[in-house]
């Protein structure tokens, strides 16, 4: 199943409610592009809960991820899914950064490897089956760790952030996971102290990638839907591509495809013509205090990223 040529992967890191759904979407419209969304996800919320694809077709039976499932070289059993989840949970989460950084546990090496061959066997069979020459994951957190150190991909990270006080107030908005749902679920709301920490980590842990990976973008999202067409040209210069035709219909409106990402923000499951614009709500309903409770939480990199 392994390709020749490495598999180019476009890995959007950074913090949640940064705008990375909108960009890979963007982005998975471009012809011989495939966004899979946050593949970190794919297990549980994907196979085991059955949950929406991007396609709005409960992920078991969209015809893109049983393909992918049914010639991916594992069983997905219930036993084998589970060993799969253990596997992630004891590579991918905040606390092992120190030793992704450090490689000091031949053990802790040993899981990564093994997960990152189901995900790079994964990636292979997509780039066979849709013949795309870049696949774009948002699954962010300590996810692109484990990419980096998987032989067979060609990693590009993209630093996609936004203003900590703008994610804060989104993570306190009620937001429904499957809007055309007849019962509807939500995804989780969270405090602005633990998504100011959240936050922090998230941007930590993506810039730690550039040590890792010869292949580093940083982009504003704010920077991003002021001038989208000029960004996406510059992201596509960044992973070496040229594609034919970009899915702008104008300067700040984009036709979207519809995609088969992996959860995610809701808006995954928007397609046809999009106006871009910031979201600035959060100046007008993030409360004077909880401001000031994630300024002085997340002010080191506010001020690197040019925000204070």
């Amino acid at each position: 199943m392994d390709n020749i040529d490495p598999t180019k992967v476009l890995y959007i890191a950074g913090a949640g409610r940064s705008g990375s759904t909108l960009l890979g979407t963007i982005l998975g419209s471009i012809h011989q592009f495939c966004d899979i969304g946050e593949v970190h996800y794919l297990l549980d919320r994907g196979i085991q809960l059955n949950q929406l694809c991007a396609c709005q077709v409960p992920l078991q039976n969209c015809d893109f991820w049983s393909h992918v499932i049914g010639n991916h070289p594992t069983t997905f059993d219930e036993q084998t899914i589970s060993h799969l989840l253990d596997l992630r949970n004891s590579v991918s989460r905040f606390r092992h950064i120190p030793l992704h950084a450090l490689n000091c546990s031949m053990k802790f090496q040993q899981r990564t490897k093994t997960y990152g061959e189901f995900l790079g066997q994964l990636y292979s069979i997509i780039r066979k089956s849709t013949g795309a020459t870049v696949i774009i994951d948002s699954s962010k957190r300590v996810h692109g760790h484990v990419l980096a150190q998987i032989p067979n991909v060609k990693l590009y990270t993209l630093h996609l952030v936004r203003d900590s006080r703008a994610s804060a107030y989104s993570w306190t908005r009620q937001k429904a996971y499957e809007p055309t749902a007849k019962q509807l679920s939500y995804m989780p709301t969270i405090s602005t102290h633990s998504s100011s920490v959240h936050w922090m980590l998230d941007n930590l842990s993506a810039e730690l990638l550039k040590s890792k990976t010869a292949h580093y973008f940083f982009l504003r999202y704010e920077d991003f839907v002021m001038n989208p067409q000029y960004e996406i040209k510059r992201i596509l210069t960044f992973i070496e591509e040229e594609p034919d035709q970009l899915p702008f219909v104008s300067e700040r409106d984009v036709r979207l495809a519809i995609t088969h990402s992996v959860s995610g923000n809701p808006s995954r499951f928007h397609d046809g013509d999009v106006h871009i614009k910031e979201d600035e709500v959060w100046k007008i309903k993030l409360s004077q205090k909880d401001r000031a409770i994630v300024t002085f939480l997340t002010w080191p990199l506010l001020k690197r990223y040019g925000y204070i």
